[in-house]
């Protein structure tokens, strides 16, 4: 996660090589563990080094393994813009939690 660091911008890429705008219609995101006491985890869809308006965010807590989040659209996704998610992970523990998610778009 890079997120508002000096490196974001290398860590951020297009979804399409052409560019073809879109929005993004939610996500759900996944943990290989259960999370345990005080663990969290935050996922938010970024476009250009920026949360997406509105921001479209989900979090896991104990116990949990996924979330998702839905909205009637964002605003446009430019065509070429880079996109990112930014994941920050509250531990206890040094377990190294994979996690990914799959993001809906719909094309413009």
């Amino acid at each position: 996660d890079a997120l508002d660091d000096v490196t974001e911008a290398t860590a951020d890429a297009p979804i399409f090589t052409a560019a073809v705008p879109f929005k993004v219609m939610g996500f759900w995101c996944k943990t290989d563990a259960v999370l345990g006491a005080a663990e969290t985890i935050v996922f938010t869809m970024r476009s250009a080094a920026a949360n997406l308006t509105p921001s479209l965010t989900c979090t896991m807590s104990v116990g949990e393994t996924e979330c998702r989040t839905l909205t009637g659209s964002t605003t446009d996704v430019a065509g070429g813009a880079t996109v990112a998610m930014s994941v920050v992970e509250t531990s206890n523990n040094a377990d190294g939690d994979e996690s990914w998610c799959r993001v809906g778009i719909a094309l413009k």
